[in-house]
């Protein structure tokens, strides 16, 4: 190497700094990390970012170039987001190979720049570093104040916090960590070689004219991150330590990604454009009215909006919502969904159910598994189906861009670890529990590469009726974003308060017009079962037709003793000769002694019935082989014959087609009694044993009027169980479906139904009580959610007071820790 200064220093250091070590001694030189970057980021760009997202870039980049500069012009963008890396500061963390490759003229900036052998490192982090340098490469190029903005933060913030610009400020003044003119030069010759070698003139002055808007710069950020943690994915054994023909390296690296990324299935979800039920479910013998009237609404629709499906248990929702995800996905050009249910136990069948339909369309995609505890749900079930000697595609879920070329059984582990997390959102198809996708909302750490991921799907959103306050500010601020985004959203509901359908219907309509949510004064009145489709100026409600094969049952309510043993002795007269019975308790303590109570007086029964028991502590294992058991006792197909006692919590309300002849509930709000009460003669049978022949819901009372069991009023509020309570009063019985609107609307909405008296003074203190605390929690989820961002806004205040990165100190090896780090990062 030339010891000169000028042009062969910098092409020299251009091409030989390191970006990537490890613990080894083979480098992975920065420029070809770059260029692994710009590969991915340039094959994921149609995969991960919607339609509207990718709009807003190319309308931004468009005095750039025609559509493919534009493409390309992203690709370098997020390929230099490590520029920072060519600086003494990261060069010096292993100054024993940065010496080696850059030569003896960078020696003297590599010593000055080396961490303390007391104090350990001391450097500023190569995010803010590339950023001062980057600020200065589009200024040079007259590019706006605000695309310089938000392109900074893209290049300091790749590690998911966007630093304050103080921070970048001050960093300018850090010259022995940035390096002289002679650095500053090789940066410069870095990012003009990897523009030229997508071939882009990188003194272009047409950046002068160009824009990003808020989401534009949420999709180049997002992007970028995704690019990063996938192009860094790649074995150490492959680390190239110096390209000697970068062009040559690129054309070789273009095929290896777009090979690798074919192999997971990292690719568009296409269904098929018509999306029929029979089509997606071809093993049903004919659709359910509510799932051909989903068919008929979305038949013309032509831009992203929200669906709001209300219809009793039972009408089959989940088919018309995943039906609906199809339409949109087809119609509307994205690329995946993600669904999203209340809790595990309901997140594994709809994974099923989706998977049917990915294989009956013939879709190579599978369905990743997003909720605590899925990565060995995931294991298990290759297991099984290894063991049944069933290989088929579903096994591709599982190897995921953290082991991306390797074959190796360890990566494929990481893999399904760090896949079954945060990341999994990326990837086209995804099911898993809300709280998951509430992240999205959350002031975190990668929340663009949240959002990003998200603008290319679907959402579907089962059981929306069932958040409390905080988990509602955060939905309503994730109904925005999406509005923002252009992200469609299906939300499915068989008890939801018509106020609150209003509320969701205004967050999304606020987020596409990108204003801020107004509050309706219209009271809404109780109305009946309908499908409401509304976008950014337009909206549609019809009807939910109700099918024949979910009969109307008009159930008696009947109280019963808060006493175990009256209980159990209740239970056991009923079926005795014959039938299904469900216990549900508010708490495992007062299940766990029913079923005691219970298992006692079967021993002297012959023939017994099968008792069962599930909670949600219930090990998956063995409530995977509950739920199998229970789906042929209780199940839709069970025989006549049939005989079992269940007992368990709140696990029972949803996510389990389950019949039961007899259902005994402790007290809930009506919305959670009328789930309970759909188990209860859920299916027509031709005969039933004489004493459950007739549907009855036995409640427990307590011996004070108005009175709960142990607990329950610190599970649910009490002015809901009180108004609950009220209207149950009213009536010796319900018809199925039909009384469900007027009775939450009775209790959710109207607040002049209990009469004056002592029952309304107790309920005027719990309802107070309840909006203090509702009041509270909505101000703490509001601290927690990402900001709405206008025109001008920075991403900070996406990552601003939340959690920080801090470098530890050490004399060896980069390393970092996260203070207080999120279940989900764990």
């Amino acid at each position: 190497m030339s010891s000169g200064k000028g042009r062969d220093v910098d092409e020299h250091w251009a091409r030989s700094a390191w970006a990537k070590l490890g613990n080894g001694d083979v480098s992975h030189a920065l420029i070809c990390h770059a260029i692994d970057t710009a590969v991915v980021a340039e094959a994921l760009y149609d995969v991960v970012l919607g339609p509207h997202v990718r709009a807003e870039i190319e309308r931004g980049l468009a005095p750039l170039g025609s559509g493919g500069d534009q493409r390309a012009w992203v690709a370098v963008l997020c390929g230099l987001h490590d520029i920072g890396k060519l600086t003494p500061a990261f060069q010096a963390i292993r100054s024993d190979q940065a010496e080696q490759l850059l030569g003896q003229c960078a020696h003297r900036a590599l010593r000055a720049a080396q961490p303390d052998l007391l104090i350990g490192r001391h450097d500023i982090h190569h995010g803010i570093l590339g950023a001062v340098h980057m600020h200065g490469w589009f200024t040079d190029r007259k590019a706006p104040r605000s695309v310089c903005s938000a392109l900074v933060d893209l290049v300091a913030g790749h590690h998911g916090w966007v630093p304050d610009p103080g921070q970048i400020t001050a960093a300018k003044r850090a010259r022995r960590q940035l390096g002289g003119l002679d650095w500053a030069r090789a940066r410069n010759r870095l990012a003009d070689e990897i523009a030229r070698l997508w071939g882009l003139d990188p003194d272009d002055q047409a950046w002068s004219q160009t824009s990003l808007s808020p989401a534009a710069a949420v999709g180049l950020a997002g992007l970028t991150i995704l690019s990063d943690w996938t192009a860094s994915s790649r074995p150490r054994r492959d680390n190239v330590p110096q390209p000697g023909d970068p062009v040559g390296y690129r054309r070789t690296e273009m095929w290896r990604w777009r090979r690798t990324l074919d192999r997971v299935n990292w690719t568009p979800w296409t269904p098929p454009h018509d999306a029929a039920h029979t089509t997606l479910f071809p093993r049903d013998h004919r659709p359910r009215p509510i799932q051909e009237e989903v068919q008929r609404l979305l038949a013309d629709v032509d831009r992203p909006g929200i669906l709001v499906v209300e219809a009793p248990t039972g009408e089959g929702k989940t088919k018309a919502g995943l039906q609906a995800c199809a339409a949109l996905v087809a119609r509307l050009g994205l690329g995946g969904m993600y669904v999203a249910t209340p809790t595990r136990a309901t997140a594994g069948p709809v994974h099923a159910e989706v998977n049917r339909v990915l294989a009956a369309t013939g879709s190579p995609l599978r369905a990743n598994l997003l909720y605590s505890g899925a990565a060995d749900d995931l294991k298990r079930q290759a297991d099984e189906r290894r063991q049944a000697g069933n290989q088929d595609l579903d096994e591709l879920s599982l190897v995921l861009p953290e082991d991306v070329g390797c074959d190796c059984p360890e990566a494929i582990t990481e893999a399904r670890q760090s896949f079954t997390r945060k990341r999994a959102l990326t990837f086209p198809i995804g099911v898993g529990t809300v709280d998951q996708l509430l992240m999205a909302a959350a002031r975190t750490g990668h929340i663009v590469m949240r959002l990003a991921s998200l603008s290319n799907k679907v959402l579907m959103i089962d059981e929306i009726h069932s958040y409390d306050a905080h988990m509602s500010r955060q939905l309503d601020r994730l109904l925005w974003w999406c509005g923002f985004l252009g992200v469609p959203v299906v939300m499915m509901s068989a008890t939801l308060a018509a106020s609150r359908r209003e509320e969701l219907i205004a967050a999304s309509q606020a987020g596409a017009t990108a204003t801020p949510p107004a509050r309706t004064e219209v009271r809404p009145v109780a109305g009946t079962w309908g499908l409401t489709w509304a976008d950014a100026s337009d909206r549609r409600s019809v009807p939910a037709p109700l099918s024949a094969d979910n009969p109307v049952r008009r159930m008696s309510i009947q109280r019963i003793a808060d006493d175990h043993d009256v209980i159990a002795d209740e239970v056991i007269e009923r079926i005795r000769e014959g039938g299904c019975a469900a216990v549900i308790h508010n708490t495992t303590r007062r299940a766990g002694v029913s079923h005691d109570r219970i298992a006692r007086r079967l021993d002297r029964l012959d023939p017994r019935p099968e008792l069962l028991y599930l909670d949600g502590k219930t090990d998956p294992e063995q409530r995977r082989g509950l739920e199998r058991q229970l789906d042929l006792l209780c199940g839709p197909a069970s025989s006549g014959t049939r005989g079992a006692i269940v007992v368990g919590t709140q696990v029972l309300e949803h996510g389990i087609d389950a019949d039961f002849d007899l259902v005994v509930t402790d007290p809930c709000p009506v919305d959670l009694l009328v789930q309970r009460a759909g188990r209860l003669h859920r299916h027509v049978r031709p005969e039933r044993p004489a004493a459950v022949a007739e549907p009855c819901l036995l409640v427990v009372r307590s011996e004070q009027e108005f009175g709960f069991p142990p607990y329950t009023a610190s599970i649910y509020a009490e002015s809901h169980l009180l108004a609950t309570e009220y209207e149950l009063s009213l009536r010796d019985e319900i018809s199925l479906p039909h009384d469900i609107p007027a009775l939450v609307h009775a209790v959710y909405v109207d607040q002049d139904r209990i009469p004056p008296g002592r029952l309304r003074t107790r309920w005027e203190t719990a309802r107070d009580k309840r909006g203090i605390r509702e009041a509270m929690d909505r101000f703490t989820g509001g601290t927690q959610c990402i900001p709405m961002l206008w025109e001008g806004s920075g991403l900070l205040q996406l990552t601003k007071r939340s959690v920080q990165p801090r470098i530890r100190k050490n004399t060896g090896k980069q390393q970092t820790e996260r203070r207080g780090e999120t279940r989900d990062d764990r």
